[in-house]
Order: C-alpha cells, then sequence, then structure tokens
C-alpha cells in the first residue's frame, strides 16, 4: 500500500465525520488510545464522550486515499477540511497546509488568484487595443516590411502588398498567385519572430471563395494539403506546414522554398531569382 494516506474519524452513532486528518502506519487509530496527559481540545473531547457511552463508543476511522507523497496527502487534506466539510462541522483546529489556495466551504464568490482569469472580451476593443500595442512592441511592421523587400530581391516581378495591420491579430503580407488566390504570410507578436503559411481566396467576394473550395475540394483527396477549411473563411496549407513555421530572417531559405512550391503548384511557374 502507498504510505501515506488522508483519513476520517467518525461518529459510530450517526457515522458523521468529526475529523480530518494526514498520516502514516497506524495513525489514524492512535486517537482513541487512553491518555492521561490528552490535550484538551474539540477532538479528543468529542472522542471521550464517544468512550464514555454504553454503546457506540468505538470511534471510527476510514481512509479516504493514499499517496505516494506527503505533499499529496496534505492537498487533499486541506481541500477535505476547507472546501468539503468545512472546518465548522469538523473538530480540526486548523484548515491544513496551504490552504489560502483551497476556496473555503460554501463561498461561490470569485476570488482574486484563485479563480480562472476572465478571456478578454475580443468585441471590446480592449482585446484589439492590446494585440496592436503588441505589434509595436515586437516591431511587427518594420520585420514584415524587411521580409517582403528580401523577397523582392530574389524576383521583383512578385506582387506582394505592404504589410497589412488591419486585422492585428494576423499581421501579414500577402503575394498573389493567381486571379483567384494569394499567400498569406503572418507574423505575430509572441516574440519568436516565426512565419505562418497559408493559401486563400484572392478576396473575400463571394465568387473568389466558391472557387477557391471548389479547387481544395477536387484536390483534396491527393495528400497534397494540410488543411483547416471553413467555407465562411476557406484556407488551406500545403504538406508540412502545421509542423513547422520557420523564422522570418535566419531562415529566409525555407520561406523561399515555400513560395516557389507554391508558385509550381498553382501556376506551373517557379521562383525566379535575380
Amino acid at each position: 500500500m502507498k504510505q501515506y494516506y488522508v483519513y476520517v474519524l467518525i461518529d459510530p452513532l450517526n457515522d458523521e465525520f468529526f475529523y480530518v486528518g494526514k498520516g502514516k502506519g497506524r495513525r489514524a487509530e492512535e486517537h482513541e488510545k487512553a491518555n492521561t496527559n490528552r490535550i484538551e481540545n474539540d477532538k479528543n473531547n468529542h472522542i471521550e464522550s464517544i468512550q464514555e457511552r454504553k454503546s457506540h463508543n468505538k470511534v471510527k476511522n476510514r481512509v479516504i486515499g493514499r499517496f505516494d507523497t506527503e505533499d499529496e496527502a496534505f492537498a487533499v487534506e486541506s481541500v477535505l477540511i476547507k472546501w468539503m466539510y468545512g472546518l465548522h462541522s469538523l473538530t480540526n483546529e486548523v484548515h491544513g497546509h496551504r490552504h489560502k489556495n483551497i476556496r473555503p466551504f460554501g463561498n461561490l464568490d470569485e476570488i482574486q488568484d484563485l479563480d480562472i482569469e476572465k478571456k478578454i472580451n475580443q468585441n471590446d476593443g480592449l482585446f484589439t487595443k492590446e494585440l496592436m500595442i503588441g505589434n509595436d512592441i515586437y516591431n511587427i511592421e518594420d520585420k514584415l516590411t524587411h521580409l517582403r523587400s528580401e523577397l523582392l530581391k530574389f524576383n521583383p516581378k512578385l506582387k506582394i502588398s505592404s504589410p497589412d495591420l488591419t486585422r492585428p491579430k494576423d499581421p501579414a503580407i500577402y503575394i498573389e498567385i493567381n486571379k483567384f488566390t494569394k499567400c498569406q504570410l503572418i507574423l505575430n507578436a509572441s516574440g519568436n519572430d516565426t512565419v505562418i503559411f497559408n493559401i486563400r481566396p484572392s478576396d473575400n467576394k463571394k465568387n473568389s471563395r466558391e472557387r477557391f473550395i471548389l479547387d481544395y475540394d477536387k484536390n483534396s483527396g491527393n495528400g497534397t494539403y494540410d488543411v483547416k477549411v471553413k467555407k465562411t473563411a476557406p484556407y488551406l496549407k500545403l504538406k508540412g506546414w502545421l509542423k513547422y513555421n520557420p523564422h522570418y530572417k535566419n531562415e529566409f531559405s525555407e520561406i523561399k522554398d515555400r513560395i516557389n512550391l507554391v508558385l509550381i503548384k498553382f501556376t506551373n511557374q517557379t521562383f525566379q531569382e535575380k
């Protein structure tokens, strides 16, 4: 058996729990032993009152759970005392170890540093403002500008948009692939400076989306794509793009190779270096 355990002492008259403890060995049985120097407290007084009865005069104990470590046992003991039973219904004198991190019995109020922080409402303006601040802190527009200029050095014929930060969550540049398709290169304000690649419809018009989805459906069975497609906002990824995002500067050759692959697959052209 696991060495450490949490136990309860039970009044045999009504099977009510009156004490929660943590122990090992035969600790749960030791409370009932006669002791002329017994400390005066609620637990010992309750035990004594049980022993003085003519019947139902032997305290019951039951192990609630066994654990590999003492810390695990302490944690469960504290949860049972403070949240499950409440100190007011027990003869324990204290809530237990690290009880400040445990909700008090019956308290369903929101507690700071205990409850899960509420997600920022993405429609209240604060979320967007934080994203914009992050983009400024990490110089996202400058980095996208650098990436665009480097790509144009190798192929001035590429039709690459200026950095688009109108969607602060996904700041990006776009490379026109064909009439219905563009390649999106996203650089988030995460600090890792990696580029996320997506293939998207050329615009959000209905006919562009429908043509894009139709083309995807036609080619979806050939293993070409790692895809996440929504009809309202369709996009796809080529094989391997879900697993790895290249660094916008240090792995520029990988970025070039990916764009070259897109051009070949969608236009039968190659990435012509200058």
